[in-house]
């Protein structure tokens, strides 16, 4: 469901299952959150995707709070993985970050690509 010849059937059908998997109560479904954040992911349901990493990260779930920072910076949600790269004391992370994020970065503004 996440490579990129994948059809859009063989993905809804993934996200269903793991759907059905996720609305468990037990511990081990909980980890189907970041395979399923994943496939939200590769089929550019960012909000999807977001929600089930979060959720996966304060679950502790593996790979949950790595999936949600690089999620968060792919996306430009500099406060929240600021916050989240601290937390994680993923110093490259913050690093890259405040320089992304500091006054003198290149801003780049709308027009012609002439």
């Amino acid at each position: 469901a996440v490579v990129r010849e994948a059809e859009p059937d063989v993905a809804n059908a993934v996200l269903v299952w793991l759907s059905n998997r996720c609305n468990t109560d037990a511990s081990g479904e909980a980890e189907a959150l970041v395979a399923r954040g994943l496939v939200h992911w590769r089929w550019n349901k960012f909000d999807c995707a977001l929600q089930d990493f979060q959720c996966a990260h304060e679950l502790r779930i593996p790979g949950a709070s790595d999936s949600l920072l690089a999620l968060q910076i792919c996306l430009g949600c500099w406060p929240e993985a600021h916050q989240l790269a601290t937390q994680l004391q993923k110093h490259l992370a913050i690093s890259l970050i405040d320089g992304w994020t500091s006054e003198r970065a290149i801003q780049f503004e709308g027009g012609s690509a002439e």
